[in-house]
């Protein structure tokens, strides 16, 4: 894909968003190595990256490092960060221990939150990363989640849980993530009873992102409110650094 164009014409901003499980970093071939991340994420050229799978502090697997402001200095991008799970210091004056979501963005950030999703007795939580971005000035709200792989009543309870904070008829809204389920599953039809799925209204192939090697099943999304138009959306293979492929979309968000 070229870089995409930040304007066409008076009515549309175009916007090019990645999304990416990179599995705290460490790939298939069970190699630590961030920065085969940040070399993919660079030469997708997008706008704004929402990364699930993202550790901060979180413990010898990923080095103890905060990958989300490692990732946005690497490549320039300003960086947010969303905790799903939080655990105690390893030690006193240590830092918490997060693992979690990010966005990066290349675009301003003008606000961002993170909300807890739904959370089970025993099961892992999961949240969802918020973010205000200005394309060409132009507000538009990109959404990151990672919903939980443990139940999939739980998903669709999450599912809900997103649904219950989007505005009745939304405008210039991308929610991005892994979101660990089929796209005919309850959760997937109750996201798309108000957001659209970009990869089955463009393409007729399965799509399928995980895993990725045997890609077997597609549960990696980029869902966009009505009023956004998709003028492609892509895989990219990822080679051995995540068991997940990356979704790429090309988007034209409205000025009005």
């Amino acid at each position: 894909m070229s870089a995409p164009a930040h304007t066409d014409g008076d009515a549309t901003v175009a916007i090019r968003v990645l999304t990416f499980n990179i599995r705290h970093g460490e790939g298939i071939d069970d190699r630590l190595d961030l920065e085969r991340i940040a070399r993919i994420i660079h030469a997708a050229d997008a706008d704004v990256v929402a990364l699930q799978e993202v550790d901060r502090h979180f413990g010898g697997r990923s080095q103890f490092l905060d990958q989300t402001w490692w990732l946005g200095r690497r490549l320039g991008m300003t960086a947010v960060y969303g905790p799903d799970m939080t655990l105690p210091p390893p030690d006193i004056g240590r830092p918490l221990r997060e693992y979690g979501n990010a966005i990066l963005s290349r675009l301003p950030i003008e606000t961002w939150d993170h909300v807890p999703l739904p959370a089970w007795p025993g099961l892992e939580s999961r949240g969802l990363l918020r973010a205000s971005v200005l394309a060409d000035k132009v507000p538009v709200a990109v959404w990151t989640a990672h919903l939980s792989h443990e139940n999939p009543e739980q998903r669709a309870e999450q599912a809900r849980a997103i649904t219950r904070i989007i505005p009745e008829a939304p405008t210039r809204l991308i929610l991005t993530g892994d979101l660990n389920d089929v796209p005919e599953s309850p959760t997937l039809s109750e996201l798309t009873r108000t957001l659209t799925d970009t990869w089955a209204a463009t393409r007729t192939e399965h799509g399928r992102t995980y895993d990725s090697v045997t890609r077997t099943i597609r549960i990696d999304y980029i869902l966009t409110s009505a009023d956004v138009g998709i003028a492609r959306v892509d895989l990219i293979d990822v080679g051995d650094a995540s068991d997940h492929l990356a979704v790429i979309a090309d988007l034209l968000v409205p000025r009005e």
